[in-house]
């Protein structure tokens, strides 16, 4: 989703997401658990931020085609502050499926 925004995203997220959200996702066996609730922020305009509780952008929307379509048809020329890639560039990096 794209939204206008006045908020920095860690006061948006980690202040006001006091939800289900923070239980652990992996399970006793080692996979992956589900969640009540599993939000991933993207990507926040061209802020980078590394921290416990907020990575920006997402460490692996590089990687994933289905999030890179919809960022190529919304902000095409959105350029990926680390990798200094806009999303055709990355989705043209992808393997075949």
């Amino acid at each position: 989703m794209k939204a206008p925004h006045r908020r920095k995203p860690c006061s948006a997220t980690c202040s006001n997401c006091r939800t289900p959200s923070r239980q652990r996702r992996t399970a006793h066996n080692g996979t992956y658990a589900d969640r009540i609730i599993d939000i991933d922020l993207i990507y926040y305009g061209n802020l980078t931020i590394n921290t416990p509780a907020l990575v920006l952008p997402h460490p692996r929307l590089h990687m994933r085609e289905f999030v890179l379509t919809p960022i190529n048809e919304l902000s095409p020329g959105w350029l990926h502050p680390v990798l200094k890639l806009t999303p055709a560039q990355m989705l043209a990096q992808l393997p075949p499926n």
